[in-house]
């Protein structure tokens, strides 16, 4: 039986290039489909050859392609200045609410009867302030991880002084991924085709009701991605974590290395 890889023949990289070619095909396709008559009679009157048109079509769908991508790429960046904007705005905030509240006066009692609990306000703003607490503490243990396992894995590479600072070092080890800090660029090339058909449907008003809901569903699937890869990269604990893990699968690598390099020094030994 044969066996294909497909992960060989597509790499990564070379699907990322073709990405923008989803959005711009799916522009020019939608032309087609909702003013056929405008596009017969330009091609009627297009006197070229037709792989000189066919390259001119594929040039034409990477440019427009790109500046649809390029375009839903821009709005996860703004999506993740925003969202970190407000988590460092936020926790300042919270302590400045909650000084205030505690500085308010506490309503007098009665005598003889139990004394009035504080207010759901005060108590909404003891709660978030814990939780803020809570994640700050959180973050301090997995830098601490983090540079453990740091230090465990220079040690394995033969250095022994690496320094107090690791942030140099994390840098290195535990970098955050491109997969990391943003959405699939399949996922962005939806996104960038509903963007596409938005502006197809209003050049073509007879492409229909129906495909705009498709262009609007496309759009909305891909700002929630966007919005989810936001606010992971704007809370600092899930990024410190992340970094984490990555650093981890650094040191599980370079201890199975080490393990294999182990046993074929072992194996020549025995020989």
């Amino acid at each position: 039986m044969i066996n294909v890889d497909l992960t060989k023949a597509f790499q990564p990289r070379s699907f990322q290039l073709l990405t923008p070619f989803i959005p711009g095909l799916s522009f020019e396709f939608s032309l087609v489909w909702g003013k056929p008559d405008v596009v017969k009679s330009v091609l009627m009157r297009t006197d070229v050859d037709k792989y000189v048109f066919v390259a001119a079509a594929l040039l034409g769908a990477f440019v427009v392609g790109s500046a649809f991508f390029f375009w839903a790429r821009l709005i996860e960046i703004l999506m993740l200045k925003a969202y970190t904007a407000f988590s460092m705005w936020w926790p300042e905030q919270l302590k400045k609410l909650n000084e205030r509240a505690i500085k308010k006066p506490f309503p007098p009692g009665v005598p003889g009867k139990p004394h009035p609990p504080r207010s759901l306000y005060f108590k909404a703003l003891t709660r978030a302030l814990h939780k803020q607490r809570i994640r700050e503490l959180q973050i301090e243990h997995t830098k601490q991880a983090l540079g453990k396992t740091i230090s465990t894995v220079l040690r394995r590479w033969g250095i022994e002084n690496p320094g107090q600072n690791m942030a140099a070092w994390s840098g290195v080890i535990g970098v955050l991924r491109p997969d990391d800090v943003r959405s699939p660029s399949l996922v962005m090339g939806l996104q960038a085709v509903g963007w596409s058909g938005i502006v197809a449907h209003r050049l073509a008003p007879g492409l229909g009701p129906l495909y705009l809901a498709l262009c609007l569903f496309l759009i909305a699937y891909g700002l929630v991605a966007s919005s989810s890869v936001a606010w992971r990269l704007s809370n600092p604990g899930i990024a410190w974590m992340i970094s984490l893990r990555n650093a981890a699968k650094v040191l599980r690598e370079t201890r199975q290395k080490s393990n294999k390099s182990s046993a074929d020094d072992s194996l020549d030994d025995e020989e």
